[in-house]
């Protein structure tokens, strides 16, 4: 059997509010006026991989002066308040079970990622959930990829993806299918903007179970 992967944010869950939002009302909890966000994010995927706390460790590196343990926790709560699926994520995955072996691949903090996955009842489509901060490695590297193979052993593997540069292209350089899902029409890769049309693309190319 096929393995088709999906990426978590921004592929099959998004928030109601922007990140910057989720953000000031984390600050904003902790008696806190928001500031500093440009400086958290710059820090946060610097950090990404390489601590326990990727929150916490930060917002220590902005001028923000607030508890960094407490202020993980309030931005984890944020995100887990505000999280959704995307539209069409349910259907898709009533139409590939059965068909295919099904899995997330995705950066972040296991738990957390793990959390978001609980609040909008996707769990159980999965058969893997393989999360960079569980298996050592993170996109793009060709290790997340391999530790995705290890997990869920299959005959093929599809990745479907909203970043090109971080998700898509590298899947394929390492000898997976790419499907990249979002406004642009590459050239060197498929493209959907709807995820209802993903089954169609799978049908169209043969990557079939």
């Amino acid at each position: 059997m096929n393995a088709v992967f999906f990426d978590l944010d921004g592929t099959l869950i998004d928030y109601k509010i922007s990140f910057e939002e989720l953000y000031n009302t984390a600050l904003r909890e902790l008696d806190v006026e928001p500031s500093g966000k440009a400086a958290f994010s710059e820090a946060f995927f610097d950090v990404l991989g390489e601590v326990d706390d990727p929150f916490a460790a930060a917002i220590t590196q902005t001028e923000v002066d607030v508890n960094p343990t407490a202020f993980s926790d309030a931005l984890v709560r944020a995100e887990i308040e505000h999280t959704h699926e995307k539209a069409g994520v349910r259907s898709l995955l009533q139409a590939l079970d059965g068909r295919y072996s099904l899995g997330i691949l995705t950066n972040g903090v296991g738990r957390v990622q793990r959390t978001k996955l609980d609040a909008v009842d996707l769990t159980d489509w999965f058969d893997a959930i393989v999360i960079s901060s569980e298996v050592g490695a993170q996109k793009p590297e060709p290790g997340i990829f391999r530790a995705a193979e290890n997990i869920l052993p299959a005959d093929d593997y599809v990745f479907i993806a909203d970043s090109l540069d971080r998700d898509v292209r590298p899947a394929v350089e390492y000898g997976w299918h790419g499907i990249f899902f979002g406004d642009e029409s590459p050239a060197d890769v498929v493209d959907v903007q709807r995820l209802a049309d993903v089954n169609d693309v799978l049908d169209r190319r043969e990557w079939s179970s």
